[in-house]
């Protein structure tokens, strides 16, 4: 997953450069449309990696911002979290594995993997402000939304995750 999210990103820097050297030269509405299109979804794809990239590896999965909070269990219950986490994909699945890693560290991941997903959230909506300079607010507001609800889905099974882990590691006393 991680290749592949690293290709497209790379695939998308070049058609957007393309595509702005094509409207800049033609000033043709439609390539300057598909222009903004493929640059909001390059941000969208560039930021998610740099944040990946720079969110620490440490963390303390004790703090009180990774503990459930109360109404955590009955939500996850109600939107059928148990039914569809395993189908969600993984961008490095090795970071998971407890062959390779201890539970503490699986644990540690799963917390930067909440704080990774929850910044990309904010984020999501930066491209917003350019509708200042580009107009088109339907691409922007359409993108930020739908990539913000989809890493906070990532959040969530993160949250339904880590508590279990977190049961397992308390009572092995490790």
């Amino acid at each position: 997953m991680k290749r592949k999210i690293i290709t497209f990103t790379v695939i998308l820097l070049i058609i957007n450069i393309i595509l702005a050297v094509i409207t800049a030269v033609t000033d043709s509405t439609v390539c300057l449309t598909l222009t903004i299109t493929t640059g909001t979804f390059l941000y969208h794809f560039a930021m998610r990696l740099i944040v990946g990239f720079s969110v620490p590896e440490k963390w303390n999965p004790n703090s009180p911002w990774f503990r459930q909070k109360p109404f955590e269990k009955r939500l996850y219950k109600k939107i059928g979290v148990k039914k569809w986490k395993n189908k969600l994909p993984t961008f490095d699945p090795d970071s998971f594995d407890l062959e390779k890693h201890s539970l503490y560290e699986v644990i540690e991941t799963m917390c930067k993997s909440e704080v990774v997903h929850e910044v990309i959230m904010v984020l999501s909506f930066v491209p917003l402000f350019f509708i200042i300079f580009a107009g088109t607010p339907a691409v922007f507001i359409i993108t930020s939304v739908i990539a913000a609800m989809f890493d906070g889905v990532f959040v969530i099974m993160q949250r339904y995750n880590r508590p279990r882990l977190m049961k397992i590691y308390n009572r092995r006393g490790e």
